[in-house]
């Protein structure tokens, strides 16, 4: 139930800004100035016009190409124009520590404990009590981008194993099921006695190197842990090591696994002057050429358009069983997440209408986003979209990887697939610790000391 009083804001605008698509992903949730096609679009379209009829504001929207360039410029000149701002995380993370937002929790109004508000998510996002950032029912650009498995369910049943769904309902989807299927489903299809060359077959094909530490923060890799508002490094001990010894037959193998991405060290010919082109990954999966294909929410319309197969979706797998759920990953560089900037001057009225648009976007907007387009257009049946439920479930918001303490995030994602040793992760983890406890001294300092 709302906490809501019953207020005619007599015709105010509620002013938000997000990303237009050109740099990061689109806020597609805001507005729209007339009623679309779509069926996200449309339940946007009547939200705000059910917004307007209950409490008499008009929401509109300003989109730009990188919304932390905007809100640095906004800022400077002590502009209050933006009501709410939508960032990427890493760039919301900077304003926070910069002083730019306003606790979440002291905006009038806004109620974080409310259903429609991502109680995990802020409960990692949550720094020395403050909370400048978080995600919500409002939001569907984060969840555009968060990370997870599509598999071609023909090809699984003519090969015997019939649906992989039940692997996760008998909590047997974990990394050694994973690694057997991977080594199963690859195989040199041109010919040339080899895996792993541009004209074979894989295991899984990944949107970019990125999907490295996917799989790893799956079996529950953290660079930082957060335990009531105190972060502190996870460290490089025997329980973050097993994750990376038992995840690198697959992860780091390059015949397993395509990677159509400039950073990730894997080339292609006999000389290695050529890579795999950025984006083939989808149609590497929509030729049957590989099992899985890891990429996000955000590849569903090509997906929809292209794979003539029987498609559904798959939780990266656990460690192991005795590990107590699935996780995923957000793309902290290309998700999103909403604030509320400091220059404010009329918190009531900003704090009111985003928890009102938060609150009436679950039955609305959210709903045709997760219901309607990705289980009900997006699945092939219940199975399908149970597994989606899953994947949205235990989202991963790992400070440390936000703000890349001690630039170990840069480490795992770009570095590591390319030397392909996990065993040089202590080594390097040890080198930058003290970098990064610093940093997540200063970031705390910041918080607790900011207004």
């Amino acid at each position: 139930a709302s906490k809501l009083p019953d207020i005619d804001w007599q015709e105010a605008i509620f002013m938000v800004l997000g990303q237009d698509g050109s740099w990061h992903g689109e806020s597609f949730e805001i507005a729209r100035d007339e009623m679309p096609d779509d069926v996200v679009g449309k339940a946007v379209y009547e939200r705000n016009d059910m917004l307007r009829e209950k409490y008499n504001f008009t929401v509109q929207q300003s989109l730009v190409k990188n919304t932390y360039d905007e809100m640095g410029i906004r800022y400077n000149a002590g502009e209050d124009f933006y009501d709410a701002v939508i960032y990427t995380p890493t760039e919301a993370a900077k304003h926070a520590q910069e002083g730019f937002l306003l606790d979440l929790n002291t905006v009038p109004h806004i109620n974080l404990s409310h259903p429609s508000w991502n109680q995990y998510a802020t409960q990692q996002l949550t720094i020395a009590d403050k909370t400048y950032f978080t995600v919500s029912n409002f939001l569907l650009s984060d969840k555009n981008r968060y990370f997870l498995l599509h598999y071609n369910r023909e090809m699984a049943r003519e090969a015997g194993k019939g649906y992989l769904e039940d692997w996760v309902e008998s909590n047997t989807w974990t990394y050694d099921n994973f690694n057997a299927l991977l080594q199963e489903f690859s195989y040199d299809a041109d010919g040339d006695g080899k895996r792993g060359g541009l004209n074979d077959n894989f295991g899984i094909a990944a949107e970019s190197v990125t999907t490295y530490s996917v799989l790893l923060y799956g079996g529950g890799f953290r660079l930082t842990n957060n335990n009531n508002g105190v972060v502190t490094m996870a460290g490089a001990g025997d329980d973050i090591m097993k994750v990376l010894k038992k995840s690198a037959p697959f992860a780091l193998t390059k015949e397993l696994i395509y990677y159509p991405d400039f950073f990730s060290g894997i080339v292609f010919g006999d000389k290695g002057e050529s890579h795999a082109p950025y984006g083939t990954e989808v149609p590497i999966f929509t030729s049957g050429r590989a099992l899985f294909l890891s990429t996000n929410l955000e590849d569903l319309d090509r997906l929809q358009a292209n794979a003539t197969f029987e498609r559904a979706y798959m939780p990266y797998p656990k460690y192991d069983e005795k590990q107590e759920n699935y996780y995923t990953m957000i793309w902290d560089l290309g998700a999103s997440v909403i604030t509320v900037p400091y220059t404010v001057a009329d918190k009531e009225k900003s704090g009111f209408m985003l928890e009102a648009i938060t609150e009436m976007s679950t039955d609305t907007s959210y709903k045709a986003y997760f219901e309607d387009k990705c289980k009900l257009q997006g699945s092939v049946d219940q199975k399908a979209a149970d597994m989606l439920d899953l994947v949205f479930k235990n989202v991963v918001f790992d400070v440390g990887f936000i703000y890349d303490v001690g630039n170990l995030r840069h480490y795992l994602i770009f570095e590591l697939p390319k030397q392909q040793v996990y065993t040089r992760y202590p080594i390097v983890y040890n080198g930058r610790s003290i970098t990064a406890t610093d940093k997540i001294n200063e970031i705390t300092t910041a918080y607790a000391n900011a207004a």
